[in-house]
């Protein structure tokens, strides 16, 4: 005599349902606008605050004539920090869809005509400020990550 035994996956729509959702959940322009602003905030850091480039190396110190000009205006001369007018870092910008983020500046001109872009370009050649550190890196790496296991922690609900 056989014996049959029968197994039934109850719920199996909600799992699926789930997983398609997490699946859409890692790519989310909420998640890239939070790598984003913090990516930006640590190269403002680490430009202004410390006067280091993206190796983290101290950057090439201004010349004695541009010392002196900004020193006129009353702006430091101890560290670089990239600052003159603001408008350059007012141009630092990002834009995000739903699988990266891109930050640049925009192509606006200061007070002068000059573009935001050029000057920034020209600023990167000497003293390449515009770049990620690994630190940066980590930190868009740990925003994920806890991305996820915000995911997957409410996954059994």
């Amino acid at each position: 005599m056989a014996t049959t035994t029968s197994i039934s996956l109850e719920g199996w729509e909600k799992v699926v349902s789930r997983i398609y959702k997490v699946g859409l959940d890692l790519k989310s322009v909420q998640l890239f606008a939070r790598i984003g602003i913090a990516i930006q905030a640590s190269i403002k850091e680490r430009t202004f605050g410390r006067g280091e480039d993206a190796k983290g190396a101290k950057m090439i110190p201004y010349s004695s004539k541009y010392k002196i000009k900004r020193q006129k205006r009353g702006l430091p001369t101890d560290h670089v920090d990239l600052f003159y007018d603001g408008a350059m870092w007012s141009a630092f910008t990002h834009t995000v869809s739903e699988n990266e983020v891109r930050l640049f500046f925009l192509n606006t001109q200061d007070k002068k005509g000059v573009s935001n872009a050029a000057k920034a370009f020209y600023n990167n050649e000497d003293r390449e400020f515009f770049g990620l550190t690994p630190e940066d890196e980590k930190l868009a790496r740990d925003i994920y990550s806890d991305h996820i296991r915000n995911l997957t922690a409410n996954f059994n609900r």
